[in-house]
C-alpha cells in the first residue's frame, strides 16, 4: 500500500493579516530537501497561532472570515505552482489558535469522516492561548488513495490527528506550559464535525486544475454520512489525543525558551549569527543545548510520547520585524548537516532569548513509524516575528494497532466548561470590538450620539 503524504506548517501570524502572495512563495519551501515528497502532498496542515486580534478571533463567523481567506489564496497559489488542487476539509478555531486541513482534490473522496475538537488554556479558560484538533479517517486500499478504484466492503482507513497549540509564553513560565499541555490532554475531545459531508462537497478545490476523478464524481459528497450506529465511530470511549490509536501531529508555538530568565542588557552579543562552523559560539547549536522543550519533554513532564526529527535550523523566534522586513538581508534554512545558508545577520529582539517556539512533532509506533523527510524552518515572513516551520512526512496506509496510555484522564466535564468559557469569549470579544476597532467605536459613539439627543428632545417636551 503506497504511504500518505503529509505536509504540516506552524505559524504564529503575530495578529497581522498575511501578504498572501508573499507566503506562498514560501509555503512549500520545506519540500525541496524531501527525499519522496517532490510532488504535492496528500495532505496539508496550517496550524496558526494569533491568527487575528482579539474581537474577530473570539467572535469570530464572518468577523474571521477574511483572515481564513487569505491563507486560503495563498495555498490555491503555491499549488498551482505544484500543478494541484487542493479541498478545504476543515477549518477550525478555538479563540486565536487555527488550524485549516487541506485535503489533495484526487484524495478528498476517501476522507470518511472529520472529527474536531478545543480548548482553550489562557485566562479563564479562554482561546488567547489553547489547542484545536481534527481528526480525519482516510480509506486506504492495495493500489494507494485517490485513484478512483471502487472501494470495497472491509477496506481499511487510517486515522490521523492534528493539533495546533499555542501554550503560554515568558522565559520563567516553564511550569505553566507544562500544565498548558495537561489541560490540552485532559480536555481535548474530538467529536463529529459540525459542517455536514454534504455541505462539504460543495466545496470547490483551492486550485483550478482538476482532477479526472473530480470531474467524474462532482456530484458526490465527499464525506461518506456518519451516523450514531457507524461501527467505526468510537462508543465506548471517547475520542481523545490517545484514544483510538492514531498517527497524532502537534504543531504550534509551544513557547518553550532557551533561558529561564529574560536576557541581560548586553546578552544579544552572544545571539547565534550565521555561521557554519558547529564550534564557533555564536552558531545556533550552542543555544540549542538549553532548549527547555527537549529537557522537559525527556524529563516525562510534557508531550508525552511525542518525538521530533532533529532540528536543524536556526531559533524560530524573536525576530525584529517589520515592513521593512526581519533581516538585513535574506535568511535560508538549514540543510541536513546543519549548516546555515544563510548570508547577512538575523536581526534578533534583544530582549528575549532566541528560542526554537515554533515545534511540530509527532507520536512514533512501534508498529507503525512515521517517516520524517524535511524538518525546517520557512523564509521569514514580514508580518510577524516568528518564521513559520514546516514537516514533511509520510505514514503507512495502515491503521495502528499499538494504543499509548494517555498520560492525564480526560475531565470528565470537559463540555461544560468549554461552553462556559466560550461565553466568556463571546463578552469579551463584544468588549474589545466595541473598544478596539473603528467599526466598534462609530457604533458607541453613534449610541452615545443617539442617547444624548433623545435625552435633549424628551427634556425639551418636559419642559414644554
Amino acid at each position: 500500500m503506497a504511504p500518505l503524504t503529509l505536509y504540516i506548517l506552524t505559524y504564529n501570524c503575530a495578529r497581522a493579516p498575511i501578504h498572501p502572495a508573499s507566503f506562498a512563495s514560501a509555503l512549500f519551501a520545506g519540500l525541496a530537501s524531501a527525499d519522496s515528497a517532490s510532488h504535492a502532498p496528500h495532505v496539508l496542515v496550517l496550524s496558526l497561532q494569533e491568527i487575528a486580534p482579539v474581537a474577530p478571533a473570539f467572535l469570530g463567523g464572518a468577523l474571521l472570515t477574511p483572515w481564513f481567506d487569505a491563507f486560503a489564496a495563498a495555498v490555491e497559489t503555491a499549488a498551482s505552482r505544484l500543478g494541484a488542487g487542493y479541498v478545504d476539509v476543515a477549518t477550525r478555531n478555538v479563540g486565536m489558535t487555527a488550524l485549516m486541513v487541506f485535503v489533495r482534490a484526487d484524495v478528498v473522496g476517501r476522507v470518511r469522516g472529520v472529527g474536531e475538537g478545543g480548548v482553550g488554556t489562557g485566562l479563564w479558560a479562554m482561546g488567547n492561548k489553547g489547542a484545536v484538533g481534527v481528526r480525519l479517517r482516510i480509506g486506504v486500499d492495495e493500489g494507494g488513495p485517490g485513484e478512483g478504484e471502487e472501494e470495497e466492503e472491509g477496506e481499511g482507513e487510517v486515522e490521523v490527528a492534528f493539533v495546533a497549540a499555542h501554550l503560554a509564553p515568558m522565559e520563567d513560565q516553564v511550569e505553566r506550559r507544562n500544565a498548558d499541555w495537561r489541560n490540552i490532554v485532559r480536555n481535548l475531545v474530538f467529536t463529529p464535525a459540525t459542517r455536514q459531508p454534504a455541505q462539504l462537497s460543495a466545496r470547490r478545490p483551492t486550485s483550478a486544475v482538476p482532477s479526472s476523478s473530480e470531474e467524474e464524481n462532482e456530484q458526490e459528497p465527499l464525506l461518506r454520512p456518519t451516523t450514531p450506529a457507524d461501527p467505526t465511530l468510537p462508543s465506548a470511549e471517547p475520542s481523545s489525543l490517545y484514544t483510538p490509536p492514531t498517527y497524532l501531529f502537534l504543531a504550534g508555538d509551544l513557547n518553550y525558551r532557551t533561558a529561564s530568565t529574560k536576557p541581560a542588557p548586553g546578552a544579544s552579543r552572544t545571539f547565534p549569527q550565521p555561521t557554519k562552523d558547529p564550534s564557533d559560539p555564536l552558531h545556533y547549536s550552542q543555544l540549542l543545548v538549553s532548549d527547555q522543550l527537549t529537557r522537559e519533554r525527556k524529563a516525562g513532564r510534557t508531550l508525552h510520547g511525542l518525538v521530533e526529527a532533529p532540528v536543524r535550523f536556526p531559533p524560530t523566534y524573536k525576530y525584529q520585524h517589520g515592513e521593512d522586513g526581519g533581516v538585513e538581508t535574506a535568511v535560508g534554512n538549514a540543510d541536513a548537516d546543519g549548516d546555515t545558508e544563510a548570508r547577512g545577520r538575523w536581526n534578533w529582539a534583544p530582549h528575549r532569548w532566541p528560542s526554537w517556539c515554533d515545534r511540530i512533532l509527532y507520536l512514533d509506533s512501534s508498529t507503525a513509524s512515521v517517516q520524517p523527510h524535511s524538518y525546517t524552518a520557512l523564509p521569514l515572513q514580514r508580518t510577524s516575528d516568528h518564521r513559520p516551520v514546516a514537516l514533511a512526512v509520510t505514514i503507512p496506509s495502515k491503521p495502528l494497532s499499538s494504543k499509548m496510555e494517555a498520560p492525564f484522564p480526560l475531565n470528565p466535564h470537559w463540555k461544560a466548561d468549554r461552553a462556559a468559557a466560550r461565553q466568556r469569549e463571546l463578552v469579551v470579544g463584544v468588549l474589545a470590538w466595541l473598544g478596539l476597532t473603528w467599526e466598534g467605536r462609530a457604533a458607541v459613539l453613534a449610541a452615545v450620539v443617539g442617547l444624548v439627543g433623545s435625552w435633549a428632545v424628551l427634556r425639551s417636551l418636559i419642559a414644554f
